[in-house]
């Protein structure tokens, strides 16, 4: 089978590798199409200390059940499926409370075992949910990203949100801003990109801000007429959008910090504003399995609208979406590889 395996930091290719086997608690999925991941461009740079060459990256996916370890029988083959990455032990404290994205031997399906980058990937049965009927292959590959953007405000939001201030225009931003809208919200949303910025202006963002031109937290002022935001979300993890985002808000209001940043583990934050008014700073992981059935069934009633952003390419051309991504040059926000 073709896959595209990460071999060291900067290089990735096309390979053939052997076709997976599935074990009796796995099955066989003959991959349709395969989203590109932030934190898959920081992995391919060598950033990311969580994956290790050589590695068929890729988390966000959707396919055919071709086989299953159980048998024939298995009434789960031919299913056209959407795979839940993350696999969690079931048995902790954590998972037992419901969240099993903060599962202490939690693993990540493309991290610690092979994914989706190539034509066939075994993945456990139990990691498997059959699409509905009006959700295509590439939105499919949408579920995964929109689960964690249905977590932050299913942890964070209080009351009726007036207005949402969003700081990265990516896939987790753009997915944000159309959560926040269905909750009513007011969007205000800044990047550095312009192509993007167009992006979230079609998407129905209330006010985009170029964050390069524009002097961004004054900006947020004039908006909202003196306001500020009830919540920010720091998409990019950028040391820079996190003091933006705390900034930005009313008081009482609540930043949530989403966003990775490559080398912004540190940051310096004003914390007399943080005490004077009663800010709340919080950090939002993933997600669990109930929000990334929320996120499925966004999707399949219509909420999400995916037009401009996403582009589907064929798997050959992955490395050259991996080094337009790495360089900040990609024409969209979203590549989808197409095995």
């Amino acid at each position: 089978m073709k896959a595209l395996v990460w071999t060291a930091p900067g290089k990735i290719g096309l390979q053939e590798k052997d076709k997976p086997v599935p074990q009796g608690d796995e099955v066989l999925i003959r991959v349709r199409a395969a989203g590109i991941c932030g934190s898959e461009v920081e992995g391919f740079l060598g950033k990311s200390n969580k994956r290790v060459p050589p590695l068929i990256m890729g988390h966000e996916f959707a396919g055919d059940v071709e086989q299953s370890g159980a048998g024939k029988d298995d009434p789960m083959n031919g299913q056209r499926v959407v795979v839940e990455p993350y696999l969690s032990c079931g048995e902790c404290e954590e998972c037992l409370q419901g969240r099993d994205n903060l599962c202490p031997s939690r693993k990540l399906i493309g991290v610690h075992r092979s994914g989706g980058f190539a034509e066939y990937v075994a993945v456990p049965r139990k990691s498997i949910y059959v699409l509905p009927e009006s959700l295509d292959y590439v939105g499919g590959t949408i579920v995964e990203p929109l689960a964690v953007s249905v977590r932050l405000f299913h942890q964070n939001q209080r009351g009726l949100l007036k207005w949402v201030a969003i700081f990265g225009a990516g896939t987790q931003g753009l997915l944000a801003l159309q959560v926040a809208r269905t909750l009513g919200a007011d969007t205000i949303i800044s990047d550095i990109n312009p192509s993007r910025l167009e992006s979230a202006k079609a998407l129905g963002a209330s006010a985009v801000i170029h964050a390069k031109e524009e002097d961004l937290v004054q900006k947020i002022y004039e908006i909202t007429k003196g306001r500020y935001v009830d919540l920010a979300i720091d998409a990019a993890g950028l040391s820079i959008t996190r003091q933006q985002a705390l900034a930005s808000l009313k008081q009482g209001g609540t930043v949530v910090c989403v966003g990775l940043g490559a080398d912004e583990a540190m940051t310096t934050l004003n914390f007399l504003d943080v005490v004077n008014k009663e800010l709340r700073i919080r950090g939002s992981y993933a997600y669990s399995t109930w929000e990334f059935l929320q996120a499925m069934d966004l999707l399949a009633r219509e909420r999400i609208d995916r037009t401009g952003w996403v582009e589907e390419i064929p798997l050959e051309e992955g490395p050259k979406a991996f080094e337009e991504l790495a360089r900040g040059e990609a024409r969209v926000a979203k590549f989808v590889l197409i095995p």
